[in-house]
């Protein structure tokens, strides 16, 4: 609750958004089960996260690592994780005893197409029958947004890759920054195993539609149909929504 009052506090003098470090393997901090100490017992780090979550408002972020000794904790820690909205969870790739040291352990966070849970918050209200994803192309996100739009196939699915963002103006959405947009439409799947696989297995789908968007790019809402402004087949003139500026 104190984690709470203290996040309520830093509301009240302005700041957005407010991040748990859960990563640090600083010594000095994890000696007293803070920061990447937490990760040694769960059932501490859920009371904390259920305190912090029932008692505080707003998005609260979160950083950590993949365990404390060994990357085989991270599936456990994860559950805990999916517990709570959790407006972005950062993964350092290592675990606490190593510090900096040694090799990044990307494979031991990289998401297969596996079925899952799968939750979703309702956001601000400002575009309907979408699902968006951030940091979504460096995390692996991939295979949760397919199976976010196997479940509600009429809603399209949005993965927004680092410094990217969409520019939405009446029924056009165009792609901005340096990443990628992913799209993912539902709306022709024609067969799944989803319900008949048990947790954790792979799912299949068919005639899943998947579009790339990259700078200007636009994507129509209504008809759902994409318009690749560099074209090697097809290239249409590049139009720079009116009131948008960039550096």
């Amino acid at each position: 609750e104190l984690a709470a009052w203290m996040i309520g506090e830093l509301r009240a003098l302005g700041y957005t958004e407010v991040n748990l470090n859960l990563g640090c393997p600083s010594g000095t901090v994890t000696a007293k089960g803070k920061g990447s100490g937490m990760l040694r017992d769960p059932a501490v780090l859920d009371a904390f996260l259920d305190a912090v979550f029932s008692h505080a408002e707003g998005p609260i972020s979160v950083k950590t690592r993949l365990g404390v000794s060994s990357p085989d904790e991270f599936a456990a820690i994860l559950d805990i994780y999916d517990r709570y909205p959790i407006c972005e969870l950062t993964i350092h790739p290592r675990v606490m005893r190593q510090l900096y040291r040694g090799q990044a352990d990307r494979a031991a966070f990289a998401e297969a197409l596996l079925k899952g849970e799968i939750k979703t918050t309702q956001g601000l209200g400002f575009i309907e029958n979408v699902i968006i994803d951030t940091h979504f192309v460096q995390r692996g996100r991939i295979g949760r947004l397919f199976q976010a739009v196997v479940n509600n196939p009429r809603t399209l699915g949005i993965g927004l890759g680092e410094d990217t963002g969409l520019f939405i103006q009446d029924d056009t959405m165009t792609a901005i920054g340096s990443g990628l947009v992913i799209i993912v439409d539902g709306l022709q799947i024609k067969d799944t195993n989803l319900t008949n696989v048990e947790l954790g297995q792979p799912i299949s789908i068919k005639n899943l539609v998947v579009d790339v968007l990259s700078m200007n790019d636009t994507f129509h809402l209504k008809s759902r149909e994409m318009n690749i402004v560099n074209s090697q087949y097809n290239p249409i003139p590049q139009v720079i929504p009116s009131n948008y500026t960039s550096d």
